[in-house]
């Protein structure tokens, strides 16, 4: 009588294989978050810019941080820059930064992707009167962000 079914060896050898399956794909899906997010940073900075120009000719704040505070598209950037772990930032009234945060032996290591900056603007109205008038850009932008760490 012949019974059907798998060996103990044969189990052990299936378990095995599936193993390294998991060893080899694990790592790799635990870094595609990071690179979805890194993939479109240059855009994100863009974007927050572009509202952040908006939401100063729409109420003219001149301090970025009561304007990132204000607009509600510009909180969720920041939120999910917050909550990537991958990113954080350091809001100010003139400057925003972008940081990549890497923590190497414990220690985290910031490096700086993006610099928004508000750069003031004089316009001459008249003789008399000058104008100041403000724009947020770019100051820097980091490639190296988007590229795996």
């Amino acid at each position: 009588m012949k019974k059907s079914g798998f060996t103990l060896i044969e189990l052990i050898f299936v378990i095995v294989i599936i193993g390294l399956l998991a060893a080899v794909a694990v790592p790799k899906f635990l870094t595609t978050k990071k690179n979805a997010e890194t993939a479109n940073f240059p855009e994100v900075a863009n974007q927050i810019t572009t509202k952040a120009n908006e939401q100063y000719n729409l109420v003219h704040e001149s301090s970025l941080k009561n304007i990132m505070n204000q607009d509600t598209d510009l909180n969720n950037y920041l939120g999910d820059i917050n909550d990537s772990d991958i990113f954080a930032y350091d809001l100010n009234d003139s400057q925003l930064d972008i940081n990549y945060s890497v923590t190497v032996n414990g220690n985290t290591i910031n490096h700086r992707c993006v610099k928004i900056i508000r750069k003031s603007d004089s316009v001459r109205v008249s003789k008399d009167v000058n104008v100041t008038t403000f724009n947020f850009v770019i100051d820097e932008l980091n490639t190296s962000c988007n590229q795996d760490k």
